[in-house]
């Protein structure tokens, strides 16, 4: 009897044999495991159109966690809540990797991503289950005795759990996530890196591609601006004396497109179907400001985005802090490089979404910024409501490059290699005063950004591989322009008038 005894404490536990874990941990480990597995299925189809091992990595987790939810219900064993917590301490490693130094391998290699509420709720269900699994393993029957008044109110804990969860996908977090390439709209917010551009396709499209020229669009300032006084305003310094002679309206009622006579591709309307809400080229709208802290706040502002011409004068310059091209050289807009480390839902002036560049070449000069946000079209508390924001639909996208504008057709772009993308965020401009626009700072195009810009800013004799120096671009980026006409900033000229502000020479 005592050999018995002894042979029964030396035998290895059988992890074959079921564990006697109680029901309420089952249903606790199950639901915080099928709320992790949710998140990760539901974010498939956007990761494999970015990147198609990214999409199955997270097909393979999900269904693990799917997996594994269902054995810890039907068959429980320790061995099985030692593997649920290797497994999720792995998921949330490379998830932590992805939002410090980036993921090693992949078009988004190296680039680090900016958390959000889902990545956060992943890794906040899948740590809870860690602990759950530890707990559990030394306390399998904890929750047995509960009574039934007990478990009616720790069932609060799973109800909580699929409430979250629910509320989370349904987010626009969720609607936009993306660590690279498009978002679950097909919205281009692609992370590639440098080395993985395919550049070997159709060439851009610049008849077409990021069209500006589409419907009209009303800020709704609702300002009487007759009423205010010239003497009254604070912002005259803030565009050039020949926007306010050409009377920028406070409000958009779609008569001044095309006010400049703009060459830019956006003077081509968009293909059939595409939906360019706020596209709008030509004069932009301007309502008056007499606010002086108003005014004061969007100087500073002003001077923070005229800096990044400092801080990122060249494209190579913008390649080497970890951003991407996502668009060619195109007449009115320049050459888009996204940064996609400031990528989120909140608007920025430090952080703009995108450097636009003047060029194709690496040293071509930056020209201006683009922010980007999925929040409200008309962001009132965003630059005094100046800044007008546009979106893009059906653009055309190969590997991390734009390769085709608005309503881009399906058959033209995948024969082209591209896939038809939906709709993207807002996106709003802001243009160096060096290569000022006289459709406004804020202007959607720039006019003066025509194709001579980019001929000769991408002349060989810049290179500085070859003794060139970019720098005396950095100083006029559109030098090459046919709109050789560079107003001062101020108010206008004697004997002008301003709409919103009445005669210049009024007191």
């Amino acid at each position: 009897m005592e050999t018995a005894q002894v042979l029964e404490a030396d035998t290895p536990l059988d992890t074959t044999t079921e564990f006697p874990l109680s029901r309420p941990g089952r249903a606790l480990l199950a639901i915080l495991s099928i709320g992790a597995a949710t998140i990760h299925l539901v974010m498939v189809p956007q990761h494999a159109v970015e990147w198609l091992a990214l999409g199955l990595a997270f097909a393979v987790s999900g269904w693990f966690q799917m997996g594994f939810a269902i054995a810890v219900v039907a068959k429980p064993s320790k061995r099985w809540l030692q593997v649920g917590i290797v497994a999720n301490l792995a998921f949330i490693a490379v998830w932590a990797l992805s939002r410090t130094a980036g993921l090693p391998i992949g078009p988004s290699a190296h680039v680090a991503e900016a958390a959000s509420s889902v990545d956060l709720t992943v890794v906040g269900l899948e740590a809870a289950l860690i602990l759950a699994c530890a707990v559990l393993m030394a306390k399998p029957r904890l929750g047995e005795d509960l009574d039934t008044g007990s478990l009616v109110v720790a069932s609060i804990v799973p109800v909580a759990i699929l409430l979250g969860t629910t509320a989370v996908l349904a987010s626009p977090e969720a609607v936009h996530h993306s660590h690279g390439g498009v978002d679950d709209h097909g919205n281009t917010v692609t992370a590639a890196g440098t080395g993985a551009m395919d550049h070997s396709g159709a060439a851009m499209d610049h008849s077409g591609a990021m069209d500006h020229s589409g419907a009209a669009m009303d800020h709704g300032h609702g300002n009487d601006a007759a009423a205010v006084p010239a003497s009254a305003r604070c912002d005259w310094d803030f565009n050039t004396t020949a926007f306010w002679a050409a009377n920028p309206p406070a409000v958009d009622d779609g008569t001044h497109a095309h006010h400049h006579g703009s060459d830019a591709e956006s003077a081509t309307p968009p293909a059939d179907g595409a939906s360019t809400v706020g596209n709008k080229a030509g004069l932009q709208v301007w309502a008056p400001m007499t606010d002086v802290n108003a005014c004061a706040k969007m100087k500073a502002d002003l001077a923070t985005m005229a800096g990044f011409a400092q801080k990122y004068p060249t494209a190579q310059s913008a390649f080497d802090a970890g951003c991407i091209e996502v668009t060619k050289y195109v007449p009115g807009i320049a050459r888009h490089v996204a940064c996609f480390k400031y990528w989120d839902d909140n608007l920025d002036v430090n952080t703009p979404e995108m450097l636009l560049y003047g060029g194709n070449q690496p040293w071509a000069p930056l020209v201006g910024l683009s922010y980007y946000n999925y929040g409200p079209m008309h962001t009132t508390d965003w630059q005094n409501g100046q800044m007008p924001f546009h979106i893009h639909e059906g653009l055309c996208v190969k590997g991390a490059l734009v390769i085709g504008g608005d309503g881009s057709t399906k058959e033209k772009c995948e024969a082209a290699g591209g896939k038809v993308m939906g709709k993207t965020g807002n996106m709003g401009h802001y243009w160096l005063n060096s290569c000022s626009s006289p459709d406004g700072v804020f202007s959607a195009d720039n006019p003066r950004l025509d194709m001579q810009v980019a001929l000769y800013n991408d002349d060989p004799k810049f290179d500085p591989a070859t003794g060139g120096d970019p720098s005396v671009l950095q100083q006029n980026p559109c030098a090459g322009s046919k709109m050789t006409d560079e107003p001062p900033f101020g108010a206008p000229p004697a004997g002008t008038t301003e709409n919103a502000a009445g005669p210049v020479g009024q007191k």
